[in-house]
Formats: structure tokens, sequence, C-alpha cells
């Protein structure tokens, strides 16, 4: 996790704002605010998980393909990630297709 928080904070995608609270080892709290380093709150796994799906629908996978890699039992959860995709085309492959009925 803390890997990735770097990434984040080394793309500048930190909000700059926020401040988090820390228990070290010997028990004394710690606070940093996320404009300093790897430390914000707004940034978490399931937002690179959001990116790569939302990505591969951008690019023309197709959903059920999507599915199979997410790991979705169902087909709801993986169009939750179709409100990511804003190319017209994309959008109106997929309203064409045989799941417009369920989103």
């Amino acid at each position: 996790m803390e890997k990735l928080k770097a990434v984040a904070f080394r793309g500048k995608l930190n909000c700059g704002h926020c401040v988090t609270t820390h228990r070290l080892e010997d028990g004394t709290l710690r606070s940093n605010r996320c404009a300093d380093g790897p430390f914000c709150s707004r940034w978490f796994l399931h937002k690179f998980r959001h990116t790569y799906a939302t990505r591969h629908l951008q690019d023309g996978i197709d959903i059920r393909t999507l599915q199979q890699w997410m790991g979705h039992r169902d087909i709801a959860s993986t169009m939750v990630y179709l409100q990511g995709v804003r190319n017209k085309d994309i959008q109106a492959r997929i309203n064409k297709g045989s799941l417009a009925a369920f989103a």
C-alpha cells in the first residue's frame, strides 16, 4: 500500500489538503500532511483498480472480458466502470450491445 501511495505522490495525485495520523512502533502518534509526502488518505488501492478497468473499456475491451479479468461474478459489478467511459464511439457500441438492457 505504501508503494502505491508513493506512486500517486510522484504523479502529483495527492489532494494536498489532508493530514493523516499514524501510530509509530513506540506508541507515539505522528501526523503527516499529504502535500509533503505519500500520505494522502484519499488515495487507496481501489482507485488503481478503477483506473485499470476504465482504461481497458476506453481502449475497446469488451465488458465480458473485463468482467473475467476483474474477477466479478455478475456483470452489474463490472458495468460500474462504464461511467468513466467518455468516448462517444465506445458508448454507442456499448449501448447497442446485448447488455444495454442491464445498465
